[in-house]
């Protein structure tokens, strides 16, 4: 997980990029006011992507919290009333030392900005890390002194990462999924035509794997798929990666085109020996079809139906000559 740290130089190019793509946006739409109760034109003309991206929050002199975004409201579990009372020292942990305090806001004082980690806290006392940067600007007509608040929760970028990790694994066997295939495979295709190589992609299924879910029930059949995809893993090794499509069907994207040889030998030589679910044996027999770009197909279903079409093909020369054994009950 990368960390993630605000500067002010970063801050203030990334607020001046939004700015500028906000700016057009207004023009197309006149400008409609955000339902935030914290406005653009209030800070410095900050760009409505940044109060819909991050925590804000506008503090005046005296501490006292006088605008704040809905995300802001959200986390904190605040209402647009509670803002009328609501002041810096209510948000900020009573655990932080006098000390730090005070370090903080002469560091405002003398370099008008302020960025590190706080403990903060919600209406309910909840804590909240958080990544804060805080800058002086002056703003109305009276010029007067006041604080914009930018806060990122240190928690958001591990949950974020955790749901895009969830979005793209397979819930039984922890392999990446259908979606992940097609972003990596989007990938090598784009790289393999900047630099005119090519990729391999197997289409793997499990034969008769039908036959042991109808007799045996989805149990034993998911507990052989969680099997078959640690046999996979192992064969292959670092030299492809392994892809659950659906059922007892799996993708592979070997990068080196000469490889694909050996690789195939090695999972034919995984499942050579048999299964043991609930100590009885099963011996899987596997089909195995191929493609490579750009000679097979140049898009993403064209190279899957290639090596589809194969793999069927193969199927039905094993169906003649093996015989699938499964446990008795």
């Amino acid at each position: 997980m990368k960390e993630v740290i605000f500067h002010i130089s970063n801050l203030n190019i990334q607020i001046n990029k939004l700015k500028k793509r906000d700016n057009m946006d207004c023009q197309q739409s006149k400008c409609k006011k955000n339902n935030d109760n914290l406005v653009s034109k209030e800070v410095f003309n900050i760009s409505l992507s940044v109060l819909k991206t991050f925590i804000v929050a506008l503090v005046n002199s005296s501490g006292n919290i006088v605008k704040a975004n809905e995300k802001f409201l959200s986390v904190f579990n605040y209402s647009l009333d509670d803002i009328e009372t609501l002041t810096m020292d209510m948000v900020i942990s009573e655990s932080l030392n006098t000390g730090f305090k005070k370090n903080m806001y002469e560091n405002l004082e003398k370099e008008k900005y302020w960025s590190g980690n706080l403990r903060l806290i919600d209406k309910f006392h909840q804590p909240i890390d958080s990544i804060v940067d805080i800058l002086e600007f002056r703003g109305g007509a009276d010029k007067a002194r006041n604080y914009l608040l930018i806060i990122l929760p240190v928690n958001s970028s591990n949950e974020e990462e955790k749901w895009r990790s969830l979005a793209y694994t397979d819930d039984l066997t922890g392999l990446p999924n259908r979606r992940k295939f097609s972003e990596c495979i989007s990938y090598h295709i784009e790289k393999s035509k900047q630099q005119s190589s090519k990729f391999g992609l197997l289409f793997l299924d499990i034969d008769n794997f039908k036959h042991i879910n109808d007799e045996y029930g989805h149990v034993v059949g998911d507990q052989l798929l969680k099997e078959c995809a640690s046999r996979l893993v192992d064969a292959v090794g670092n030299s492809a990666v392994i892809f659950r499509k659906s059922g007892d069907e799996f993708l592979i994207i070997v990068e080196e085109v000469g490889k694909m040889k050996d690789i195939c030998d090695s999972i034919h030589h995984q499942f050579t020996d048999d299964f043991y679910i609930d100590n009885s044996p099963i011996s899987v027999y596997i089909s195995l079809g191929n493609s490579v770009y750009p000679d097979c197909g140049l898009y993403e279903e064209s190279l899957i139906h290639h090596a589809d079409r194969l793999m069927y093909e193969q199927k039905k020369q094993n169906k003649s000559k093996r015989e699938f054994v499964t446990p008795k009950r």
